[in-house]
């Protein structure tokens, strides 16, 4: 039998609207990878999803202000993983590696932020200005990124003054 996709929706039962783009998913890989879709799943399974007793519960979520808009067009990628029989093996560019950690991080994805924990560091010294273009994009003034996303940024704008501070100090640079 073909793995199932998450590309064609074949016996899917869980929806995931994200913008305007609607995901026919399978619950079960959701459970099993995602924290987040464990919680709201069990929610809804124990009637809390708004459904009066003995009515079907809402097999559906809306992700579209969960996860920040920077990172929508990362999601594809978050669901390749999900839906991956390989993990160990998946490959993204580093244009995509936080806002994937991001992604990660808020769906309670735990295989997906060490992968990309590991992505991210085993690049870190060439893709600091990237990862701090990315930070960037989702980072919301005020907003705790948490311990992880901050070490990164911590990390990246150190190296990135380290690199750059010897051209300041050359006028003709300036």
């Amino acid at each position: 039998p073909s793995p199932l996709s998450w590309r064609d929706g074949c016996f899917s039962d869980w929806d995931v609207r994200l913008s305007e783009r609607t995901y026919h998913l399978h619950a079960f890989l959701l459970v099993r990878a995602s924290s987040f879709f464990e919680s709201r799943m069990s929610s809804a399974v124990r009637g809390e999803g708004g459904g009066s007793a003995g009515t079907l519960c809402p097999r559906d979520c809306d992700l579209t202000e969960v996860l920040p808009h920077s990172c929508h067009a990362a999601f594809e990628d978050a669901l390749d993983f999900v839906y991956s029989s390989n993990q160990a093996a998946f490959e993204v560019p580093a244009s995509k590696a936080l806002l994937l950690f991001k992604i990660a991080e808020i769906l309670g994805i735990g295989g997906l932020v060490d992968a990309m924990g590991r992505r991210i560091e085993a690049a870190f010294a060439d893709t600091a200005p990237l990862l701090l273009e990315q930070y960037c994009r989702f980072h919301t003034l005020g907003a705790d990124d948490g311990p992880a996303l901050r070490h990164v940024r911590e990390r990246a704008v150190e190296l990135v003054r380290n690199k750059f501070q010897p051209f300041l100090a050359d006028p003709e640079m300036r």
